[in-house]
């Protein structure tokens, strides 16, 4: 079977023939977050709903993904990625795309990274890039970071919506399995695309009411939505 194998677009510089078969040893990858509502892709002015009929909109959506990571689990071998504290953002269009550069060639079986913020960047807010607080994911009453911000409206009752999750205990660590009959080639892009479905986050092992829990940032039910979130709201869609 093959396995997953990560390859640089080669540049060549000269005619030599030696050269074309040179093979890079790190590469590009891009990891691209498709956000959906259900089967519908999410975007700023349509209306949604869940499985129990209740309707809503969708006005802003942030989330934390950190400590990102390749594993080979026949070696033992695992790449972690520098720095990984990233802010997905949704921006009306439904994809964002993050790109890992200089990713070290292996056959690597499983990709992994954190919803949320670990511990110890948690507990300060001195930081800068995504983790900067003019971001606007920094609690206003705590030390630290809103993993997930999710705004929008109930309808037609214009009933605002707002979600903000996230301490420490609700972090959550999630793992990825590369399927081994994927191979990457040279010559395209490197494109690992996730779903990442909102209804989820309401729809796992907790179902929640998002008429009655229409403003939840902390307690219970808080809690349930980041175990939604960590069962089921990312699925590796495929890889091209």
């Amino acid at each position: 079977m093959k396995k997953l194998l990560f390859l640089l677009s080669l540049v060549v510089l000269s005619s030599c023939g030696d050269d074309k078969d040179t093979k890079p040893d790190r590469a590009d990858i891009t990891l691209r977050f498709e956000h959906m509502v259900g089967s519908e892709a999410l975007n700023f002015t349509s209306q949604f709903s869940t499985s129990a009929g209740q309707t809503f909109t969708v006005e802003d959506f942030r989330y934390y993904i950190s400590n990102l990571s390749f594993e080979n689990s026949a070696t033992g071998t695992k790449y972690d990625i520098p720095n990984s504290y990233h802010l997905i953002r949704e921006n009306g269009t439904g994809v964002f795309e993050l790109v890992l550069q200089n990713v070290p060639l292996d056959d690597y079986d499983k990709f992994n990274f954190s919803w949320g913020i670990d511990a110890e960047k948690n507990t300060s807010l001195d930081q800068t890039g995504d983790l900067d607080p003019a971001n606007e994911m920094a609690w206003n009453w705590n030390t630290g970071y809103k993993f997930l911000l999710l705004e929008g409206r109930l309808t037609p009752s214009n009933q605002g919506l707002v979600y903000h999750i996230g301490s420490n205990h609700n972090y959550k660590n999630l793992n990825f399995a590369i399927p081994q009959d994927t191979q990457i080639d040279s010559r395209t892009k490197n494109t690992m695309i996730f779903n990442v479905d909102i209804l989820k986050a309401f729809e796992g092992n907790s179902i929640i009411d998002i008429a009655i829990n229409n403003s939840v940032m902390g307690g219970e039910i808080a809690d349930n939505i980041a175990s939604n979130i960590g069962q089921g709201l990312f699925k590796l869609q495929e890889i091209k």
